[in-house]
């Protein structure tokens, strides 16, 4: 067994290694190997220091590299948990170490895979690992929700305006101040940015407090959680805790529900006045930018009107959306050229409507025929001239051939009707786009564009085409 290249693969989860560090598991796989035979001392260490569950460990790529290349006979760990606690990714590193001829030696577990059993084993055993990880963050959970319950704090730092002494959230006597005044002078009328100003806190933290249930002593527990993939994303509105009388309040429930109405009614507000902006742009809610996201009017400081996308800078699928602004007088001006310089006439709607007219008469006069050799098949059967069997047999034929008939002149008298409608629209789009000749005011050339135009959908950063309500 010299000539066996081999690779001992070590784990950690932190620098706190313990009874499990590094040194002890290379020490403990060199001696088993010594045990079966193998020469410890070519073996090849890799190691890491993170999470068994992520999968973008530098060594574990380092590993399964050199498997691929077919440079590692044996692979020995202390136990599979170390390759990875999932075991999606845990049997898709058996599936490549067993394309690549690759033994896997388990230690603890007592696995080789160069043995029926020890094939058998591995998976089971990687099964049962992320049933009791699974089964840990179940305990967490709990605990954690037994806590939240007892109003103890949950982690974190502690709510402005509150101290956390004793694992309990208790008022600070200076900050809780604060925090009733946003709460009163609100009330009263002083916008958020001007609450911030005053009290030199962030707009969003402002917002935030006014909104949170802390100060009335609730505790909000579980508004995130931590998804499959690992990620921490915000949790369903249905699945958040509010357990009331968890700590000292700092708000009465008056004055918060008042405030939560008030914050209501802003939102309200904001949505209507944005809704009446977006009217003062002309072509409000048609344009889309090459990825298919709506582009909203904005404006500078300095009055510079602009188009730009809605989820620009935004993260959309792990990825931000790239699409640049576009000066609104230069997009405007541009479309409405382009539909004045639209040439109507290469639409030929008559031509292809007569054409299926003439179809759907040959298939009406085909199935006038086909239902005719059914009735007198019909009528030789019932008059005893012609058997069953023969009968059935050619009326499934020509059953066959009506359905298939049917079926043809339905979707051709739909087809027939859509460019009836076309026709109707194109005659629309004429006189649109007669009328756009004339100058006319603002909010009626508004109308005219959102009567005829579907989208204006950009192609890049400059190229656009308009799609027609055709």
């Amino acid at each position: 067994m010299d000539n066996q290249r081999i690779a001992i693969y070590v784990r950690v989860s932190t620098d706190m290694q313990g009874d499990e560090s590094i040194e002890n598991q290379i020490e403990r796989c060199k001696q088993y190997l010594q045990f079966k035979g193998f020469n410890s001392d070519t073996a090849e260490v890799i190691s890491d220091i993170a999470s068994g569950a992520d999968d973008g460990r530098k060594g574990l790529s380092q590993l399964m590299e050199k498997i691929n290349n077919k440079e590692i006979d044996v692979l020995i760990v202390t136990e599979l948990s170390r390759l990875s606690r999932k075991i999606k990714t845990l049997i898709n590193i058996i599936e490549t170490v067993k394309s690549n001829d690759v033994v896997i030696i388990a230690v603890i577990q007592n696995i080789d895979t160069a043995t029926p059993m020890g094939k058998a084993m591995i998976l089971m055993t990687g099964l049962f690992a992320e049933l009791e990880r699974d089964n840990l963050k179940q305990r967490v959970k709990n605990t954690l929700d037994t806590k939240a319950r007892n109003g103890n704090h949950t982690g974190g730092v502690a709510p402005y305006g509150y101290d956390l002494i004793n694992k309990e959230l208790v008022p600070n006597p200076k900050k809780s101040e604060i925090v009733k005044k946003l709460f009163n002078d609100f009330i009263l009328g002083v916008s958020l940015s001007d609450l911030s100003r005053n009290y030199d806190i962030r707009l969003t933290t402002v917002r935030r407090i006014l909104a949170s249930p802390t100060y009335i002593g609730t505790k909000v527990y579980g508004t995130r959680i931590v998804n499959n993939d690992g990620k921490v994303v915000y949790a369903d509105p249905e699945n958040i805790k509010y357990i009331p009388n968890a700590h000292l309040p700092i708000i009465d429930e008056e004055a918060f529900y008042t405030v939560q109405k008030m914050l209501n009614e802003s939102v309200d507000k904001w949505h209507l006045r944005s809704k009446n902006k977006q009217k003062e742009y002309l072509l409000y809610g048609l344009i889309k930018c090459y990825n298919g996201h709506n582009m909203y009017g904005a404006e500078t400081t300095n009055h510079y009107r602009y188009y730009r996308c809605g989820l620009h800078g935004k993260l959309v699928d792990q990825k931000f959306c790239p699409k640049k602004n576009i000066l609104a007088a230069e997009i405007e001006k541009d479309v409405i050229n382009d539909i004045l310089n639209f040439d109507i006439s290469k639409v030929d709607i008559e031509k292809g409507k007569k054409l299926k007219e003439i179809e759907l008469k040959k298939y009406s006069d085909d199935l006038g025929i086909e239902q005719e050799k059914l009735k007198k098949i019909t009528d030789l059967y019932v008059n005893d001239q012609l058997e069953k069997d023969d009968y059935l047999e050619r009326k499934a034929v020509i059953d066959k051939k009506i359905k298939l008939l049917e079926s043809k002149i339905i979707i051709l008298n739909k087809n027939i009707t859509e460019e009836e409608n076309q026709r109707k629209s194109i005659n629309s789009l004429k006189l649109v786009i007669e009328k756009l000749k004339t100058k006319p005011s603002f909010e009626k050339m508004q109308k005219y564009l959102h009567t005829i135009i579907n989208k204006v959908q950009f192609i890049n950063d400059f190229e656009y085409e308009i799609y027609f309500n055709i």
